[in-house]
């Protein structure tokens, strides 16, 4: 048997636990897949907004990219970071960001 989860028009299959002491295992999962869900909204949403800012920075010839500005977000999100993730994994996933919207958003 198995749990849908509402994603606007999707739903995320999560396995039910077998057993009722399991509950408290398949509340938690069900929570960590909304929490996924909600990441992959969250990055769609940047990727778009980058997008437009491409777009925008094309029309008016600016340089796509600023070494700069990258340093900075990974200096002030390691900064508004109140754990527990720890500094060197904020710099990680915003460097991992960083790469993953340059490999979207560029090639579009």
């Amino acid at each position: 048997m198995s749990r849908r989860l509402d994603a606007g028009s999707q739903r995320a299959e999560v396995p039910a636990s077998p057993a009722p002491e399991r509950s408290e295992v398949e509340r938690l999962r069900t929570r960590i897949a909304e929490l996924d869900e909600q990441l992959v909204a969250t990055v769609n949403v940047r990727l778009e907004t980058v997008a437009e800012l491409v777009r925008h920075k094309r029309e008016h010839g600016l340089p796509l990219v600023d070494p700069g500005r990258e340093e900075w977000l990974v200096e002030h999100l390691t900064a508004v970071n109140r754990g527990p993730l720890s500094p060197d994994a904020v710099e990680r996933l915003v460097r991992f960001v960083l790469e993953l919207t340059k490999d979207e958003v560029f090639v579009a």
